[in-house]
């Protein structure tokens, strides 16, 4: 999925699309204004790319602080604040590029169904408890 349908995917649609590997599900999960659930989708990538996306998560968050630690993990330059939308928008074009990285999604995989409970379909590792 290019990171403009992505984008437009979560600015207008209700859930994901089927399909979306985690990482794009973090990136969506992030626009569609789910801070919380995005995050919790990073933490369990093990990867360069997961600490990236947490590194945005907190760059969005406010804590610079634990920002910079992500983006020593990612290997990747720290960023600011005021650069989370373009931040986004790199992320995105990576996760679109990435080869070797999809993960289908339960949607896809047709463990659920749309509009039902994607909390049921994921693994509660990813939900904190309220």
């Amino acid at each position: 999925m290019s990171p403009a349908a992505l984008l437009h995917s979560a600015q207008h649609d209700s859930q994901p699309p089927a399909g979306l590997s985690l990482e794009a599900l973090a990136l969506w999960q992030t626009k569609a204004g789910h801070w919380e659930a995005a995050h919790n989708i990073a933490q369990d990538i093990h990867t360069p790319m997961g600490s990236w996306l947490h590194a945005l998560l907190h760059l969005i968050e406010g804590d610079q602080w634990n920002a910079d630690y992500w983006f020593s993990k990612a290997d990747k330059p720290s960023r600011k604040a005021k650069d989370a939308e373009a931040l986004w928008d790199e992320i995105a074009e990576a996760v679109s590029l990435a080869t070797g990285q999809e993960v289908s999604s339960p949607l896809a995989e047709g463990m659920v169904r749309p509009n039902h409970d994607l909390k049921a379909a994921y693994p509660t590792s990813l939900w904190h408890s309220t």
